[in-house]
């Protein structure tokens, strides 16, 4: 019975397939903090082919389309934001402070209003 399944397995051997870019498959991993992304390449399983064409390298992928937090840009970009909402939180508080003034007393409220809460939802 040994050598029958022996003889079954070179059998099998023999005339399994040449190995084609349909039996592999690829992931692309998640961008990294370095703004890059990798494709990876894995043979299907089980593995039913031999010799043809060989397991592509893996692949490095320059560009995510979205910024990694954690990555120099998404901290550049949060202090930005953050200074500028410091700066229309300042200039709400000195607009509240001053409104006795004639200048300001005389300005259209609900204008005003609307240009210090736009400022605040455009950041």
């Amino acid at each position: 019975t040994q050598s029958i399944e022996r003889a079954c397995e070179l059998i099998n051997w023999i005339f399994e397939p040449q190995c084609t870019s349909s039996d592999w498959n690829f992931t692309v991993s998640d961008c990294g903090v370095d703004g890059r992304r990798v494709v990876s390449f894995a043979w299907r399983q089980p593995k039913e082919c031999r010799g043809g064409e060989e397991l592509p390298a893996d692949v490095m992928i320059n560009e995510c389309p979205y910024v990694v937090w954690g990555s120099t840009q998404a901290v550049g970009l949060s202090v930005v934001v953050g200074v500028l909402l410091f700066l229309v939180f300042v200039m709400s508080v000195v607009f509240i402070k001053l409104r006795d003034i004639p200048i300001v007393r005389l300005a259209n409220v609900p204008l005003s209003l609307c240009v210090f809460v736009g400022a605040m939802f455009t950041y």
